[in-house]
């Protein structure tokens, strides 16, 4: 955020409003974006508050555990959560988006505050955010404001049964790396489907100047994109040759194996992706895609439309009681059930 105008001054007070939907309610991070910041704004600022507010959340631990290292006081002077989340957002933008000046965030923090939480919060988000600023790294201002305690401070950003979980298995020093791993920007992946990968990656280059692509490590038809734009609004997408996707999604859609006439069922299919991946395969085929969620059924109809793919019956069920007809029989079947997502910390912090 490099501006303090009323345009950016909105779009972080409604990245904090978004951030305590998801943590004071509950709300899933991609539904609070939508419903709370992405209306009416440009491609480059909801990019923007995404990576703010994911990644905000990401190192939330961290972050408040610093400022409690710089606090006076036992407790900080905010009034509520949407203040907390506030200043939350400035210390990320101060510590982890280089590309953006470090006044803007405090200003940014200093003007929303003072016109929401009055004297007490305003001074005091202005001398602890020009100290992040001064500090220059997340590094640099661990050493500065908690010295010695540099792993309780990173640690911070995960519960404490994740931790001896992860130490359990992997030792002290293992999981320490694992976690911190698990907590950086994932990488932006894509399936390229009905072209060749290397006419996409020339695309994607000639759209976005400075953009890096190269093959994904596991699946033939994935590319790995640094520095690209909204790949959404490539014409690629549009006609459905390029879907975002994570490359281990890929794998488990390509290792399913189906092809041709096969009878698919995807159990538990979400929104749809690799239900996709899979019909693009199919030639004759059928797939039944079931899921409980009415909303994630339509983003694959959705999905579908733009894709091409015409083979797949939706149907708003739960996979443990499938209302299917008996002796209903299919050549694969995909249960990517529900879990705990542990194994994807990157993609959902």
């Amino acid at each position: 955020m490099a501006r303090t105008d009323a345009k950016g001054l909105a779009l972080r007070s409604d990245c904090a409003r978004a951030l305590v939907e998801i943590q004071a309610h509950g709300r899933q991070a991609p539904a609070a974006l939508q419903r709370l910041v992405f209306e009416g704004r440009a491609a480059r600022d909801r990019a923007l508050a995404k990576d703010l507010v994911t990644g905000t959340l990401r190192w939330k631990g961290t972050l408040e555990a610093l400022l409690a290292a710089m606090g006076t006081r036992p407790h900080l002077p905010f009034e509520d959560d949407w203040s907390l989340m506030v200043m939350l957002l400035a210390l990320y933008q101060l510590l982890f988006m280089e590309k953006f000046p470090g006044y803007a965030a405090v200003d940014c923090a200093v003007e929303l505050l003072k016109r929401r939480s009055g004297r007490k919060a305003a001074p005091f988000a202005n001398a602890v955010l020009r100290r992040c600023a001064a500090a220059g790294s997340l590094e640099a201002l661990i050493g500065d404001a908690a010295p010695g305690r540099r792993s309780q401070i990173l640690w911070a950003s995960y519960p404490p049964w994740l931790r001896r979980r992860l130490v359990a298995v992997y030792g002290e020093t293992g999981a320490f790396d694992l976690a911190m791993a698990m907590n950086g920007r994932p990488p932006v992946t894509v399936r390229i489907d009905r072209t060749a990968p290397s006419e996409a990656s020339a695309a994607i280059q000639e759209r976005f100047a400075g953009a890096k692509v190269g093959p994904g490590r596991w699946h033939p038809r994935c590319l790995v994109v640094e520095k690209g734009g909204d790949l959404t609004r490539l014409d690629l997408h549009a006609r459905g040759v390029l879907t975002v996707q994570d490359e281990g999604s890929q794998v488990v859609g390509h290792a399913l194996g189906a092809g041709g006439g096969d009878r698919v069922l995807d159990a538990c299919c979400g929104m749809g992706i690799k239900t996709l991946q899979i019909g693009i395969r199919l030639e004759g085929g059928r797939i039944v895609a079931l899921d409980r969620s009415p909303e994630k059924l339509r983003r694959l109809g959705k999905e579908a439309a733009r894709t091409g793919v015409t083979c797949v019956g939706a149907v708003c069920a739960d996979a443990t009681r499938p209302p299917l007809a008996p002796g209903a029989l299919f050549a694969r079947i995909l249960v990517d059930a529900p879990c705990s997502g542990t194994g994807s910390l990157s993609r959902k912090p």
